[in-house]
Parts: C-alpha cells; sequence; structure tokens
C-alpha cells in the first residue's frame, strides 16, 4: 500500500462531499464542508491517497511520447510519473487540549486496506506533537468494522450517548488517551 496523508485545502472539498454522500448518514452540505476547511479553526481534515504508478503504455500516451523516440526516455518517463487517487479522509476538532474525531470516510473499493489506521495513527502522532493528552469520537454501536478498528488502534469505550444519531442510534463513546 502506498500512500500519502495531507492537510485538506478548499480544492479537496468536492472530494471529501461526495465520499461524505456516499458514506455517512446526515452527510454536511458541500458548502459546510468547504466552512469547515475555510473558516473554522478549530477544524482540520486529514486526506489520504493512494499513489499509483501508471504503466508504460498508459504513460506514453498521457505524455505525447511518440512511436521512433528511445527506450531509454520511454522508460524514465515511465518510473517518474505517479498520480495520486483520493481514497479517503479524517476530520477532527481542536478543542482545547484534546482532539475529537468527526468523521472517517474510505472509498468503498479502499476499505479494509488500512487506510483508516493509517489516518489514525497519523493523527495519533499529530497528537503527541501538539501535546494533546486525548482523542475521542462517537461511532455508531451497529457500526462493528469500525468498533474493531478504533479498538485495534488502542481506543477504548468510555460511555454511551443514548439516540445520538437522528434515526435514533446510539452512539458509543471512545477515547485514545496520551497520557
Amino acid at each position: 500500500m502506498c500512500q500519502k496523508i495531507r492537510f485538506a485545502t478548499t480544492d479537496d472539498g468536492l472530494n471529501i462531499y461526495n465520499l461524505e454522500k456516499l458514506s455517512i448518514k446526515g452527510a454536511s452540505s458541500y458548502d459546510m464542508i468547504l466552512k469547515e476547511i475555510d473558516e473554522n479553526t478549530l477544524a482540520n481534515y486529514l486526506i489520504i491517497e493512494s499513489i499509483l504508478e501508471q504503466s508504460e503504455d498508459t504513460t506514453s500516451q498521457s505524455t505525447g511520447i511518440i512511436a521512433g523516440e528511445t527506450t531509454a526516455k520511454k522508460t524514465i518517463e515511465t518510473m517518474n510519473k505517479k498520480n495520486t487517487s483520493f481514497t479517503g479522509y479524517l476530520g477532527y476538532w481542536q478543542l482545547a487540549d484534546e482532539y475529537h474525531i468527526t468523521n472517517i470516510a474510505i472509498y468503498p473499493t479502499y476499505q479494509g486496506r488500512g487506510y483508516a489506521k493509517a489516518l489514525i495513527i497519523e493523527l495519533i502522532n499529530i497528537a503527541k506533537k501538539n501535546n494533546i493528552i486525548a482523542i475521542s469520537l462517537e461511532v455508531r454501536r451497529s457500526n462493528i468494522n469500525a468498533i474493531k478498528l478504533y479498538e485495534n488502534t488502542g481506543f477504548i469505550h468510555l460511555g454511551v450517548r443514548p439516540k445520538y444519531y437522528t434515526d435514533g442510534e446510539d452512539a458509543l463513546i471512545m477515547t485514545f488517551n496520551l497520557i
């Protein structure tokens, strides 16, 4: 798995919005996501991208290399040409000396490959550098895969928020302590 994790910019707003619509009940509006990125000083988004190397044929077509050019040049172009694919994101807020994860979403074709775990580990590393004492989140009681992911990365159960979601489902409160 080749990946790149970075902080979001407004250019990522549409990708975040499209993935959120696909994967999260009660998704935020596009404008709301842009305001989170641009204006909310408490909010941050981490973006994870897959790094995809293009095949020689694809590179030849996309770089305009034509028949008759040297194989060496074609090979160098192939080795240097990489694309990234928006794979998912993690949204979080900083509240005093704690981080609160608001959303994590990975495109279905990339799920189960460790991308969400990579985002969480990156957030934990950022938290350590910034003297954050805890990371918290809510997760649907029915989201067994997410609960297992959080448990496997060191989150513990803290409690329950009854009827937390608009459809009446309970949320489990989970936390990762850094002290």
